[in-house]
């Protein structure tokens, strides 16, 4: 969510004193408030549609490697943390040697999701197991960068290279 000021008399869609158009994805919620002389009028921008967090496991047990994969999508913040938190506590559980988060349909991760994937990355060491994370979308890289994860999670490009590693 972000707001946008404009003077004048609050609009959507091409009527009179708007000043704003609709940022993609987002939807207008316009506050009035008090009028007159010194005030200003602030349309708040929320998200229209939210990419709820889907996941699927594969494990594979066949060939010289062994691995468990799991693919996230969607949106990965608070609302969806618990169950990746759970997800990851059950595939740590199982003791993979390693477990691979194939990100490249994940288009946002907040702090919630970050700490999922920490959690599961301290406990798989415990159990002398790895974690790493392969082909993220480029906000949730930006994301693992800005907060330096990607220096304590292994990232690779592709699963095959996780894999040869």
């Amino acid at each position: 969510m972000f707001a946008q000021e404009h003077s004048g008399r609050a609009a959507w869609r091409g009527r009179p004193g708007c000043r704003a158009a609709a940022p993609a994805g987002l939807w207008p919620v316009h506050h009035r408030g008090l009028s007159g002389p010194g005030y200003r009028a602030v349309t708040v921008w929320y998200k229209a549609f939210v990419a709820p967090l889907t996941t699927s496991v594969t494990v594979h047990d066949r060939g010289p490697e062994h691995y468990t994969l799991v693919e996230l999508a969607g949106e990965a913040d608070a609302t969806g943390s618990e169950a990746l938190h759970a997800l990851l506590q059950s595939q740590t559980r199982q003791k993979p040697a390693l477990l691979i988060i194939e990100m490249s349909a994940l288009v946002f991760m907040d702090s919630s999701a970050l700490q999922a994937i920490l959690r599961a990355r301290l406990a798989l060491e415990k159990s002398g197991g790895r974690l790493v994370l392969v082909s993220p979308h480029d906000t949730v890289a930006r994301v693992l960068e800005m907060t330096e994860v990607d220096q304590i999670v292994p990232v690779y490009a592709s699963v095959a290279e996780a894999v040869s590693r």
